[in-house]
């Protein structure tokens, strides 16, 4: 299987997809999660790794929790709980696993990560207004830093704490196996069928994928890549949340393991699966971006984590 230059699944309603209930959503909300990423050039910041995270959104209360699980189980629903309460008992609740459960896209949402994101992506926002005063561009608002500093304040964040669900035999009890903060929701979608391609490319948008598909072979469905596309900076954010370059050097850093790896050796190397999003940058141009061309993409990469798969929806 192939997949096919120019071809996009078409929505069920124009100009608008469901969510998971079945409720229609405008497309805006793509459209300026792009427009902020490609306009991220002109400015340096300091990011947060993803991995503290989970870390940071822990709940500390005791009090019972009221919490929601949506998707692929055989009762979903809200439900009330006790302090303490894992993701395991939450599936245990609504009847353990469907059939067409699909794991690796599950989604734990919580308000106090949402709010956590916010917080960045305002201080990523306020850094890059200082810049634009700084260069001394123009009147206030006017100029393109601070046009993209206001993009990303329209921006939604995912609230998305990480999950990695397995057979609850094996996650009760386990590291994975998550105490509930009240309000949390929890969703287990179906298997996916298509990737979703967006930023510098000629027609962003929803296509079939294909096992073993590249980044020329993705690009090219969507129409190709516009004059100036960073091609080696290309993010390939995948379904559980994560973003991962999809260009390495021939040397890279294992987070996971702590060391210098040689990039062809690597068994953990990203690849392109159903239900990923890959999103192309622009170049910033030599010398516009103060940390130089790898902050500039390590930067792109934490919004996209901010944003996560729900924020493209």
């Amino acid at each position: 299987m192939t997949l096919s230059p120019g071809r996009k699944e078409k929505p069920a309603h124009p100009g608008r997809k469901p969510d998971r209930s079945g409720r229609f959503v405008p497309l805006h909300q793509t459209a300026r999660i792009a427009a902020a990423l490609l306009a991220v050039s002109l400015a340096g910041t300091s990011l947060p790794a993803r991995s503290a995270d989970r870390i940071a959104s822990r709940p500390e209360s005791s009090a019972p929790v009221t919490v929601e699980i949506r998707g692929e189980v055989p009762h979903p629903g809200r439900y009330a709980l006790e302090a303490g309460s894992t993701l395991s008992s939450l599936i245990l609740l609504a009847g353990g696993y469907a059939d067409d459960a699909w794991l690796p896209g599950a989604a734990l949402l919580r308000w106090s990560e949402k709010a956590r994101q916010a917080s960045e992506l305002e201080g990523i926002a306020r850094r890059l207004e200082s810049a634009s005063r700084s260069a001394g561009t123009g009147e206030e608002g006017s100029d393109p830093i601070s046009e993209m500093a206001a993009s990303l304040r329209i921006l939604s964040p995912s609230g998305r704490v990480p999950v990695r669900l397995s057979h609850l035999r094996l996650m009760i009890n386990g590291p994975e196996d998550l105490p509930l903060a009240d309000g949390d929701s929890l969703r287990i979608p179906p298997p996916p069928t298509t990737i979703r391609v967006l930023g510098a490319v000629r027609a962003p948008g929803e296509y079939p994928a294909s096992a073993g598909a590249g980044l020329s072979e993705v690009s090219a469905a969507a129409g190709g890549l516009l004059p100036g596309a960073d091609r080696k900076g290309a993010i390939l954010l995948k379904a559980d949340g994560t973003a991962w370059p999809l260009s390495e050097g021939w040397i890279v850093w294992n987070r996971d393991a702590g060391r210098w790896e040689l990039s062809l050796f690597r068994r953990d190397r990203p690849r392109i699966e159903a239900g990923d999003t890959i999103f192309v940058p622009r170049d910033p141009g030599r010398g516009k971006w103060p940390g130089g061309i790898e902050d500039y993409r390590r930067t792109i990469q934490r919004i996209l984590e901010l944003v996560g798969p729900e924020g493209w929806r």
